[in-house]
């Protein structure tokens, strides 16, 4: 007589965050083993929002032909973009600054300054940046005021207004009646303007900017046009031979010196400096890229070559140290995937209780990956990717994937036309229509708002077409979603026959008449292609309801004022079929349904990829159901 057994199961009815590391049957309950373009939200794993342009901050791409005058078909880019920053003006105005080589090495490079409510304004048309499209422009306000940075071998500008634009630096006398200043004497040769530097902040009420290897200048208090060479001027460097990457501000006194190899802390920054002294953190890393570190609460966040992304966090005792677990470690395969040689240009930003980075991963020489950390769920929500802001190269001619080889005329080369790689150029966060935003620039030249809750489409990238003359050259490419669950296994590593498995899922737009796109789900146990199919390319009617199977389809032009009637398929709407809003409806209502799938396959643990190419896809939860091998069981009728 069989055995009669309760049934096991193992559920995830909320879901927090990525754990890559470990292995999928060591994956705690609510995490799964990978992620793609998708966030943790209230225990829901969701598409992430998209990246949407914004008019003000785009350049106008006017085109015309002969039968028509120019009109406005969209956006152009703004081209071999060098910086990016901010700048609040005397009257209160906040515009984001763009340097643009629009010749790269000549010297009619711009500056353009955008601010909602206005076109972009060209306000310098002949600055020069430099021939080096590998040096950054760097932007730094300083009281009502912004210095441009340009690197080591052009002199910083400065600007006080749009209207005037940016002009060379004019010393200016220093304040000697106040405390930090007292016993400065004014040099009348020259000798001490501020140097040339590629970056620099604004802290205590002084310039302080990096320059030569390993350097670091203050200027005179209240005053950012000159500095004391010998009072104020500190060498970052105790027996390292690593060079100085980037100045952070980590509190009110201390500043972060982030070197190649090495972080250093200078402390007591105040008053006259004469009580400042360099305090050590580590040589066992440093920072990887200039514009790769963040601040997060109290902690500074960081990316290094030698560890990921590393925490500098306050101890107990009030020193600040680094972790010696990098922050990163849950997403350590991903990490591994960085290309290193251009990880220098990897950027962050931290908005919103998340942290980002811009990364180069699989041979990428571009960020074309972006990394997410949600300090609410305290995990990593896994990676973004998308053809719309990340681009790989490609050759005129099919068959060159190296620009080379594309170029090379003759001797085995395809003599044709290379377009460079598209990648993440920088983040800036800037508040407009009454919040904080996440914008991102690529290096294409276009700027638009990122994973933004109310501005942003879920599950939509807008991406731009330059090539059209005769319509909006404005696109939305769909975000694929990819989620790579935990091993369900019972709390057991034992074999188990696994009977059953219960998915929910919530949905919208999820249609397609071709039945080549959808959701998609397939099972996994350990071994050699033990997989069941669960879904393929699942989608739904608009039309159509779930129950009762005999109801009438839906009329989608909404004639009998029914669009919110329960259990239909998709409440989405057709943006090509006419439609009647009548008493009212929800584009973006979500339909729950629930998936079952019975299952004959034995195994230590049950895995599922879950996948989705149209629409909108939120899983809600899944369960998996079985038994012990080798022990039958009885169903009680």
């Amino acid at each position: 007589m069989p055995n009669e057994l309760e049934i096991l199961k193992d559920v995830d009815d909320a879901f927090i965050g990525v754990n890559m590391r470990l292995a999928p049957e060591k994956v705690p309950k609510g995490m799964v083993a990978s992620a793609k373009n998708v966030r943790f939200d209230n225990g829901v794993i969701s598409p992430r929002r998209g990246w949407k342009k914004v008019g003000w901050a785009n350049q106008t791409n006017f085109q015309g032909d002969a039968d028509s005058a120019e009109r406005n078909v969209g956006f152009k880019p703004f081209l071999n973009v060098r910086g990016i920053g901010k700048f609040s003006d005397p009257n209160g105005i906040n515009w984001i600054l763009v340097a643009e080589a629009s010749e790269s090495g000549a010297t009619n490079h711009n500056v353009w300054a955008l601010t909602p409510g206005r076109d972009p304004i060209k306000i310098n048309s002949s600055l020069d940046f430099g021939a080096d499209a590998g040096v950054r422009v760097t932007f730094v306000q300083c009281f009502n005021i912004v210095v441009m940075l340009r690197g080591s071998d052009l002199e910083p500008l400065k600007m006080q207004r749009i209207d005037d634009g940016f002009v060379s630096i004019a010393q200016e006398d220093t304040d000697l009646t106040i405390e930090e200043n007292e016993g400065r004497k004014i040099a009348s040769d020259g000798t001490d303007q501020i140097p040339n530097s590629s970056q620099g902040i604004f802290f205590q009420n002084r310039l302080v900017l990096i320059f030569g290897r390993d350097n670091v200048a203050a200027s005179d208090a209240l005053n950012y046009t000159r500095y004391a060479p010998l009072r104020s001027q500190m060498r970052i460097n105790q027996g390292s031979e690593d060079a100085l990457v980037a100045l952070h501000k980590f509190d009110q006194t201390t500043v972060i010196c982030f070197k190649e190899s090495s972080v250093y802390a200078v402390r007591n920054v105040y008053g006259d400096l004469s009580d400042i002294y360099l305090d050590e953190l580590t040589r066992g890393f440093g920072l990887v890229g200039v514009r790769s570190v963040v601040s997060v609460g109290k902690d500074v966040w960081f990316l290094s070559d030698q560890r990921g992304i590393v925490s500098l966090q306050v101890h107990e005792s009030g020193k600040l140290q680094g972790l010696d677990v990098p922050a990163s470690d849950a997403i350590d395969p991903l990490i591994k995937r960085i290309n290193w040689h251009y990880a220098k240009n990897a950027v962050a930003a931290y908005l919103g209780n998340k942290a980002f980075w811009a990364i180069p991963i699989d041979g990428s020489e571009k960020n074309n990956a972006i990394i997410c950390f949600d300090f609410k769920n305290k995990s990593w929500a896994g990676y973004d990717t998308s053809t719309a802001w990340a681009k790989p190269g490609y050759c005129s001619v099919a068959g060159y994937t190296n620009k080379v080889m594309c170029e090379r005329d003759g001797n085995g080369g395809g003599d044709g036309i290379w377009t460079d790689e598209v990648g993440v150029f920088d983040f800036i966060t800037f508040k407009f229509g009454g919040a904080e935003r996440l914008m991102l620039m690529t290096t294409e030249g276009y700027l638009g708002v990122y994973d933004d809750p109310i501005l942003c489409d879920q599950g939509y990238d807008e991406d731009t077409t330059t090539a059209t003359g005769t319509g909006r050259n404005s696109t939305y490419k769909q975000v694929d979603a990819e989620v790579v669950t935990r091993g369900y296994s019972f709390g057991s590593t034992d074999f188990k026959k696994y009977m059953q498995s219960n998915v929910s899922l919530a949905t919208n737009n999820v249609v397609d008449s071709t039945n080549t796109k959808g959701i998609s789900i397939v099972a996994n146990v350990d071994g050699v292609e033990e997989t069941q199919s669960v879904l393929s390319n699942l989608n739904f009617k608009r039309e159509k309801y779930h129950k009762p199977f005999n109801k009438a389809d839906y009329d989608i032009t909404n004639v009998n004022n029914d669009n919110l009637s329960p259990d239909r398929q998709d409440y989405s709407i057709d943006p090509d079929t006419a439609f009647d809003p009548k008493d009212g409806f929800d584009p973006d209502r979500k339909q729950e349904s629930l998936h079952k799938t019975r299952f004959n396959k034995r195994g230590s643990y049950m895995q599922f990829k879950v996948t989705n190419t149209q629409g909108v896809c939120d899983v809600k939860s899944i369960e998996v159901q079985g038994v012990p091998d080798g022990i039958s069981v009885t169903t009680r009728r």
